[in-house]
């Protein structure tokens, strides 16, 4: 999977095993923590993505929650529900950040 974003600059590609966390907490989002660190409306523990080896994809917020909210192509996530990623589906962290979603692997997108 490889997540694309514009503003701020971020190309992330991430496969099978422990989730990618994307949020401001340098713990909990080593990989994107400084990317985010001057977005406040980006929380710091956002949501996680899951990639199974058969390529389908997941996102889900943290059981408590984002602030400002998590959306696939407009819909809000509720917290702590996996929903499917799709390849070209669009994920906004807040109403700012916006990340295009690009699948490949083995496997079909999520039905």
């Amino acid at each position: 999977m490889l997540l694309i974003c514009s503003d701020p600059c971020l190309e992330l590609r991430h496969g099978p095993g422990a989730p990618l966390t994307l949020g401001r907490h340098p713990d909990w989002a080593p990989d994107t923590a400084a990317v985010f660190a001057d977005r406040p409306k980006v929380s710091r523990r956002h949501v996680s993505i899951t990639v199974e080896p058969d390529g389908r994809a997941w996102a889900e917020e943290p059981p408590e929650g984002s602030h400002n909210g998590t959306f696939i192509n407009g819909a809000k996530l509720m917290p702590g529900v996996r929903t499917p990623l799709r390849d070209d589906d669009q994920l906004r962290l807040g109403l700012r950040i916006s990340i295009t979603v690009r699948l490949y692997g083995p496997g079909p997108s999520p039905d």
